[in-house]
């Protein structure tokens, strides 16, 4: 996150698909309204996960996979895919799908 994030900032604001390798040990960090929040960068480089409708059928996936898998299990790192954007001036992905977090780097076709 640290040595690309100005490219990752640099795609959000283009709304750009990226691929980012982030921590989510700390796992859902804020519940504001029907979503869930995931802070995936640092103090110094913010970057955010977004999950909207966290009722949703495919919500429910997303927040299984990532208690389950990556936050508090030992294995925190994850490949997370998606169109970046702003939001309040810090670069995001939207979870939409649980396809979108992977446990490698997708490959390059």
């Amino acid at each position: 996150m640290r040595l690309n994030y100005a490219e990752i900032v640099e795609a959000a604001q283009a709304g750009k698909e990226i691929t980012v390798f982030c921590d989510l040990q700390g796992g859902i960090n804020k519940w504001p309204g029907n979503g869930a929040l995931i802070y995936g960068g640092s103090k110094s480089h913010k970057f955010n996960l977004w999950i909207p409708d966290r009722d949703s059928a495919a919500a429910q996936t997303i927040l299984r996979l990532i208690e389950t898998r990556y936050a508090n299990s030992g294995r925190s790192y994850v490949y997370v895919s998606g169109q970046a954007s702003l939001y309040h001036g810090k670069p995001q992905i939207v979870l939409t799908d649980v396809n979108q977090l992977a446990d490698s780097p997708p490959s390059k076709n």
